[in-house]
C-alpha cells in the first residue's frame, strides 16, 4: 500500500505543478517571473538583454548598388506617439524598449529634409529583443545632376513656334544620374500615409510651369507621361514665387530614375502671340515631420512652406517663339 500511496502523491504533485505553470492555479511566487497574462515580447525584455537596453541596428545599402553601405546621419526615430530623435544609418540605436512600438524615417529628420538619400518610413509594432536590420535606401540626385531637355511638338530638342490662339503638345525629358533618383520611390508603397487631395503618393514629385499672362493660359493644359498616364493638377507650392505678370500651374509627377522619363504637356497661347519663353520646375517629393503634430507627412514642402526633398528645384527653359 505504501508504494501505491507514494505514486498517488507523486501524480498529484505533478498535476499541481502543471496547473500552476498554466495559470490554472495561482500560487504566490510560483513562476512569478512569467505571469499567465504576460505578453511574449515582455518576457523577452526580462530575459533577453535587460529590459530597456535593447538595440536596433539600422544598416542600409544602396537600392541600385546593393554592395554599397550607406551611413547618413539625418534620420528620425521615436517611440510611437512620442518625441523625435535622430539616428545614423549603420550605427546601432541603444536604450530601446523591447516589445514597444517604434517609428523610423530614413533620410529625413525633424530638422533636415533636403539633399539626403531617400529612404522608407517604417513602423515596428513590437520591437524584438535585438534587431540587425538591413534596409534599402536610394541615393538622391541633385538638380545639377538631373538632365532635362525641352522637346518641341516634332520631338526635336529645339524651340516651339507658337502663334496667337494656338496649342502645341511639347515635352521635357528627364534623366537622373546613374544609380540615383529624384524624388522618394518608397512613398508609393507606404501603408501609413495617404494621397494628398489630387496628389497621389504614386507620383510624389511636382511639375510646375510658369509663363507670362500676355500669351500663356492653362485652360486646356494637361500633363501626361510615357504610356499616356495623365497627371492630376495639384496645388502650386507656396514657396514658388511668381514674377509680376506670370501665371503658374502644377501637376503631380513621377520619381525620376536613370531611365529617361518624358513629361508631355500642352502649351496654350489663347492669350496672344508667344513673345517670350516659359519655365518648367520639377520639385522632388519626400517625407517630412509635421512641426505641429509630429506626424510623418510627404510632399514637396513642409507645413511652413519650406522646400523638402531636393534643396533646389530643377528648372528647364520652355523655348517658344512666334
Amino acid at each position: 500500500m505504501k508504494g501505491k500511496s507514494d505514486n498517488t502523491l507523486l501524480w498529484i504533485a505533478l498535476a499541481v505543478i502543471v496547473a500552476a505553470g498554466f495559470g490554472i492555479i495561482q500560487i504566490p511566487g510560483f513562476f512569478s517571473s512569467i505571469p499567465a497574462t504576460q505578453d511574449k515580447t515582455t518576457v523577452l525584455a526580462e530575459t533577453c538583454m535587460g529590459g530597456e537596453t535593447q538595440s536596433y541596428d539600422p544598416n542600409t545599402y544602396d537600392l541600385y548598388a546593393p554592395s554599397t553601405a550607406l551611413t547618413e546621419s539625418n534620420n528620425a526615430i521615436r517611440k510611437c506617439g512620442g518625441g523625435w530623435g535622430t539616428f545614423t544609418q549603420g550605427t546601432a540605436i541603444t536604450g530601446l524598449e523591447t516589445g514597444a512600438c517604434y517609428e523610423l524615417v530614413y533620410g529625413s529628420s525633424a530638422s533636415d529634409t533636403t539633399d539626403n538619400a531617400f529612404g522608407p518610413h517604417v513602423k515596428i509594432d513590437k520591437l524584438p529583443c535585438r534587431v540587425d536590420q538591413s534596409t534599402a535606401v536610394a541615393q538622391d540626385c541633385s538638380a545639377s545632376n538631373l538632365a532635362s531637355t525641352f522637346r518641341n511638338s516634332n520631338d526635336d530638342a529645339s524651340y516651339e513656334s507658337l502663334a496667337a490662339n494656338e496649342e502645341a503638345t511639347v515635352s521635357i525629358r528627364y534623366q537622373a544620374a546613374s544609380n540615383t533618383v529624384y524624388g522618394n520611390p518608397f512613398i508609393k508603397d507606404d501603408p501609413y500615409v495617404s494621397n494628398i487631395g489630387n496628389h497621389r503618393k504614386e507620383y510624389p514629385n511636382a511639375f510646375c510651369i510658369q509663363c507670362n499672362t500676355t500669351w500663356c493660359h492653362f485652360t486646356n493644359s494637361r500633363v501626361w507621361i510615357d504610356g499616356g498616364e495623365e497627371m492630376n493638377r495639384i496645388t502650386t507650392p507656396t514657396h514658388m514665387a511668381a514674377a509680376a505678370g506670370d501665371v503658374q500651374a502644377c501637376w503631380e509627377a513621377p520619381v525620376i530614375t536613370e531611365t529617361p522619363t518624358t513629361l508631355y504637356f500642352v502649351l496654350d497661347s489663347n492669350g496672344g502671340t508667344a513673345a517670350d519663353d516659359a519655365t518648367a520646375y520639377l520639385y522632388a517629393g519626400t517625407y517630412y515631420i509635421d512641426s505641429n503634430t509630429g506626424e510623418v507627412m510627404w510632399g514637396n514642402e513642409d507645413t511652413s512652406g519650406a522646400i523638402v526633398g531636393i534643396g533646389t528645384a530643377e528648372s528647364t527653359t520652355i523655348d517658344v517663339t512666334a
